[in-house]
C-alpha cells in the first residue's frame, strides 16, 4: 500500500518525522511530497493517482476535482483533522471511487467544555470583575451586580445541534436551564429540550445563545442585526463554531453599545479570525475573546497529546483500510454540505 501526503506551502502542521510518521511507514510505503502552491492541478492529480491513500489536514493544498472521475490507484483520502471543504471538492465526496473520512467527533468534548466555560464566564461577568480588581476596585458596582446570572431557569437557545452541541447540552442540563433548539436537520432532540421552528423564534425566546452550527451557504451571515435586536438587554452570546455565521459588524455594534455580552472563540474568517492589535473591542468589559483556542487541552497531559489523539484516529482508519475493514467517520455528501 502506498500512502502520500502532498506538502503545499501552508502545510506547517503536518509532521515530517516522529512517531506518527514511523507508524505510517509500518503500514505501507509512505511519501511526503513537497509541491509549489501554484502547481498545475493536472500535474498534482497525476502525482496523487500513484498512491492508494492520501492524507490531508489543516492548510492542505487543494485536491483536484478531476480525481473523482479518474482516480488511478487512489481509493481513500484520510483527512486527519475536521474541516476539509477548503481542499476537498464536492466532486470527490460524491465519487463512488474514493472514500473520504475526517476525525469525526474527536474534539467534541473540548469544544463543548469551551462553550460551557464561556457561557458561565459571561453570565458571571468575569471579564468585568477582572478589570475592576486590576484597577484597584473590589466589590462589583451596582451595574455589574445587576448583570450577574445563573444557568438555573435560564432560557438558553442553541443554534445547531451536532455532536458538539449534544455534549454541550449534557454539560448544561444538571444546572437546569430551559433549552431551546433551532436545527431543522435534527429529527430527535435530547429529553427536556424544546424545538423552535425559526431563528426569529429562537432569538425571541432566548436570554443566552450558544452557536453550534456549521458554516455553510445556509448559515453564512445568518445572524443579523434584526435577530440580535430581539435578544433582551444583557443577553449572553457564545460562539465556538465559526465567526462567519454572524454579521460581525452588527454583533460588534451591539457589544460596543454595551447592550449584549459575548464569549467569542471565533471571529469572521474573512477578517483572519482575529482582532487587529488596536481594535477597541480588546478593551470592552462585556466581551471575552479566546482566539480560537478555548478547546485546547494540552495541560496535564504528555507533550503533544492532543495532536497524538488525532494522529491515532487517522492511524486507526488507515489500518482499517489496509486490512480491508470499513473505515469510520465517512464524509457523506449531506454532512459535507452542512459542515464548515
Amino acid at each position: 500500500m502506498k500512502i502520500a501526503f502532498v506538502r503545499g506551502p501552508e502545510a506547517h502542521r503536518m509532521p515530517a518525522e516522529g512517531a506518527f510518521i514511523e507508524a505510517l511507514k509500518k503500514l505501507g510505503e509512505y511519501a511526503d511530497i513537497p509541491v509549489k502552491g501554484d502547481i498545475d492541478p493536472a500535474e498534482l492529480a497525476a502525482i496523487i493517482r500513484e498512491y492508494d491513500v492520501l492524507l490531508t489536514m489543516w492548510g492542505n493544498i487543494a485536491i483536484p476535482a478531476e480525481l473523482a472521475a479518474d482516480n488511478g490507484r487512489l481509493k481513500y483520502i484520510c483527512n486527519i483533522t475536521g474541516s476539509l471543504k477548503a481542499w476537498i471538492p464536492p466532486e470527490i465526496i460524491a465519487s463512488d471511487k474514493i472514500v473520504v473520512t475526517n476525525w469525526g467527533d474527536l474534539p467534541a468534548n473540548c469544544v463543548a467544555e469551551g462553550a460551557f466555560a464561556l457561557l458561565l464566564a459571561m453570565l458571571k461577568s468575569l471579564p468585568a470583575y477582572v478589570r475592576r480588581v486590576q484597577r484597584g476596585g473590589w466589590e462589583p458596582n451596582e451595574d455589574q451586580a445587576r448583570k450577574l446570572g445563573s444557568l438555573n431557569g435560564l432560557r438558553l437557545g442553541m443554534y445547531g445541534m451536532g455532536v458538539i452541541g449534544r455534549r454541550f447540552i449534557e454539560m448544561c442540563q444538571p444546572f437546569r436551564p430551559k433549552i431551546y433548539i433551532y436545527d431543522p436537520y435534527v429529527k430527535e432532540l435530547p429529553e427536556g429540550c424544546i424545538r423552535v421552528d425559526s431563528l426569529e423564534a429562537l432569538f425571541t425566546v432566548s436570554q443566552a445563545l450558544s452557536v453550534h452550527a456549521g458554516l455553510s451557504d445556509e448559515t453564512y451571515r445568518s445572524i443579523t442585526a434584526p435577530l440580535l435586536a430581539k435578544l433582551p438587554d444583557n443577553a449572553v452570546i457564545v460562539n465556538t463554531a465559526r465567526g462567519g455565521i454572524f454579521d460581525q459588524d452588527a454583533l460588534f455594534a451591539e457589544l460596543e453599545s454595551g447592550r449584549l455580552r459575548a464569549g467569542l472563540d471565533v471571529l469572521d474568517e474573512e477578517r483572519n479570525d482575529r482582532l487587529p492589535t488596536e481594535h477597541p473591542a480588546r478593551q470592552w468589559e462585556n466581551c471575552l475573546f479566546t482566539a480560537h483556542s478555548v478547546s485546547n487541552d494540552s495541560w496535564g497531559r504528555e507533550a503533544d497529546t492532543y495532536h497524538g489523539a488525532m494522529h491515532e484516529r487517522a492511524l486507526e482508519n488507515v489500518t482499517r483500510f489496509a486490512n480491508g475493514e470499513p473505515v469510520k467517520y465517512i464524509m457523506e455528501m449531506d454532512r459535507y454540505l452542512k459542515s464548515t
